[in-house]
């Protein structure tokens, strides 16, 4: 039998996976992470925490490591996945194996191996299309519109008929953006802080982005972790859509920052495009069933984001500032 205090993350080396664990640790549980890498990163292997480098779209070498550990619970929070712009054609077969292969991959197990075993998938807002519906909640109809997205609507796909057809414990986590100083530099807002540090170190100048004129509802990467624990731990069935109140204009979002600090975004900021580069009308997605079945919801804004990314990304622009806040 597995061990109820055992959960494995797959994608520990990533932002949501850390994330994951580091919150599992501290609510007690004994957790292996697996990653691409070698060494392990951001949390160092010892006591309660074992890394294990696995190529998780190695489906065979994937379903024996499973056989081995027999967790309690399953974490697939790795991805193939990049910022705007990314080329999902170039890897395609690292997407279909990691993103959707690797599920079908854990769901056999289930079905196999161990039926109390639970699998938490990370799925995401881009299931629902570029152009989002002006409401979303779990029942909103999905669309395909790359292959990021073909994915993980055909990962979505898998574990609806294990669920029906053999009873497997699943949820799927429908996951908006969420923000953290662990997200790579070349994300959008990694990037207006970079620009906002330098602002705050005296850098002349404005720094070219692509656009400011879209939508988009930002929130906190370790929050929305914390709670995806909850969700786990409670063995809630279904899926659950998981994303901040608010949703903002990206504009607003980047004068609101700057604002905070005394500066002005647009004295720092250019748009080498000043309307959408793809439509983009206000949405909002609904953290009802969260809140009905968790009595929670993120409440972590992303101006709060941006400062603990300040502050431990660019730590002399946040002490400048807060000097400036004091004085």
């Amino acid at each position: 039998m597995s061990d109820d205090r055992r959960i494995l993350v797959l994608g520990v080396n990533g932002q949501d996976g850390s994330y994951l664990a580091d919150h599992l640790l501290a609510r007690g549980y004994a957790v292996t992470g697996c990653g691409r890498q070698q060494q392990a990163r951001y949390i160092p292997p010892g006591g309660r925490y074992t890394y294990q480098a696995l190529d998780i779209g190695d489906l065979d070498a994937l379903s024996d490591f499973l056989r081995d550990i027999r967790p309690s619970s399953i974490f697939h929070f790795a991805a193939v996945h990049g910022s705007a712009g990314f080329d999902y054609e170039a890897v395609w077969q690292d997407v279909q194996r990691v993103n959707t292969g690797a599920v079908q991959a854990i769901l056999e197990y289930l079905r196999t191996a161990d039926r109390a075993c639970r699998l938490v998938y990370a799925s995401s807002a881009k299931v629902f299309g570029d152009k989002m519906p002006s409401q979303i909640c779990e029942t909103t109809p999905r669309a395909s519109t790359c292959l990021y997205s073909i994915s993980k609507n055909a990962a979505h796909a898998l574990i609806d008929y294990y669920r029906a057809h053999h009873c497997a414990k699943a949820n799927v986590v429908y996951l908006f953006n969420h923000e953290s100083p662990r997200r790579q530099p070349q994300y959008f807002v990694p990037r207006l802080v970079r620009i906002l540090a330098n602002a705050l170190l005296g850098a002349g100048g404005r720094t070219e982005l692509a656009t400011l004129a879209f939508h988009c509802n930002w929130g906190s990467a370790s929050e929305y972790m914390d709670i995806c624990i909850d969700l786990m731990e409670r063995g809630l069935e279904g899926d659950y859509v998981l994303a901040h109140d608010t949703t903002w204009f990206g504009r607003d979002m980047a004068a609101a920052l700057f604002l905070r600090y005394g500066l002005a975004a647009s004295e720092h900021v250019s748009e080498r495009f000043s309307t959408p580069l793809a439509p983009s009308e206000p949405f909002q997605p609904s953290n009802a069933a969260l809140e009905r079945d968790l009595k929670r919801k993120p409440q972590q804004s992303i101006l709060d984001v941006c400062e603990d990314i300040l502050q431990l990304n660019h730590p002399e622009a946040w002490l400048l500032a807060k000097a400036r806040r004091c004085a």
